[in-house]
């Protein structure tokens, strides 16, 4: 991220991260929506997407680690107290809101407490994919020769805004799920942040960042909607708005079938009304152009199995090297 790329770099480093956040999307959701009716997974991180480098163009993705899993009927019935788990980080605001005022209250909040009940895979999904798309994006700022593209030259401005948005996001999950951790492993207490975070009403927070996140998608999704070579990205950031839609006026959505992710897999797929345009494109093998992807592989070309977090920073050494 610290070099100069020429332009021609820099669209290679998007389309690597368009592709690498489609294709965690596109793999990973069919997967979640095929089990979901039996349990949900609630630690959908990077930290559990194994990479497996094979020779393709495309990495494959597998989901790890069912340590948190929990009976999914049973998780729709509870009616006695929260039940945190996972990486706060990821959470949605309704896991927020349960924590500081309890599951009783976070019942009266009806879209919330859907979000709760059923979306939590979806959201930490949606996350972790807007994650891989920031961190695989190219330093702007540190492309050359971009003046002489009209369109990028109005891309890139919305796409900073992604990533700043991103950031601020980042930032406050992180300085919130910090006290909480810590009263975990015992080094706080956990009553005395549970009423503190229900004084400053925390889940407001984390909804206005993750708002915030999704209009800095919609503007870039936008621009990219008028792309001359016909850009995919709008039907990523239309996936990832979907998956990270705040609880509130409007319905979150039920299920990954109702962001298109079964479509992925014909095998899973729902019904023919249950998936919108945003992810047929995604499945399509070419959605992201025609620059070959450099494959996540080891030194010495054999495949090998790796979570997400460690693959990012190996692609990142490949990119600036192209």
């Amino acid at each position: 991220r610290h070099r100069t790329l020429t332009m021609q770099e820099g669209r290679r480093c998007f389309i690597e991260a368009s592709s690498c956040a489609a294709n965690v999307l596109v793999q990973l959701a069919p997967v979640i929506e095929a089990f979901s009716s039996k349990v949900y997974h609630r630690d959908v991180t990077p930290r559990n997407i194994q990479v497996a480098d094979l020779d393709t163009d495309a990495p494959k993705f597998g989901l790890v680690d069912f340590g948190l899993a929990i009976d999914a009927e049973r998780w729709r019935a509870q009616d006695d107290a929260i039940d945190l788990g996972g990486d706060g980080r990821y959470w949605p605001a309704s896991v927020w809101y349960g924590f500081a005022y309890g599951l009783p209250k976070l019942r009266n909040q009806a879209a919330m407490y859907c979000e709760y009940r059923t979306c939590l895979d979806i959201h930490s999904l949606g996350l972790t994919a807007i994650r891989c798309f920031v961190e695989m994006m190219p330093d702007w700022e540190a492309v050359e020769g971009l003046d002489g593209d009209a369109w990028l030259s109005e891309a890139i401005p919305k796409l900073v805004g992604v990533r700043d948005a991103w950031e601020s996001y980042w930032e406050e999950a992180c300085c919130l799920w910090q006290p909480l951790y810590d009263s975990f492993r015992g080094a706080a207490s956990f009553d005395h942040v549970r009423e503190s975070y229900a004084a400053e009403g925390v889940h407001k927070v984390i909804s206005a960042r993750v708002d915030a996140l999704g209009e800095a998608l919609m503007a870039a999704g936008e621009v990219c909607r008028r792309s001359p070579g016909g850009s995919e990205v709008p039907a990523l950031v239309d996936a990832l708005r979907m998956m990270l839609r705040v609880a509130g006026e409007t319905p979150v959505a039920a299920s990954c079938a109702e962001v298109g992710c079964s479509e992925a897999s014909p095998t899973l797929q729902t019904g023919p009304t249950a998936t919108p345009d945003s992810l047929r494109s995604l499945a399509s093998a070419d959605s992201f152009g025609t620059l070959p992807l450099s494959p996540l592989t080891h030194g010495c070309g054999v495949p090998v199995r790796r979570s997400l977090c460690e693959a990012w920073s190996v692609e990142m050494q490949q990119l600036q090297c192209v």
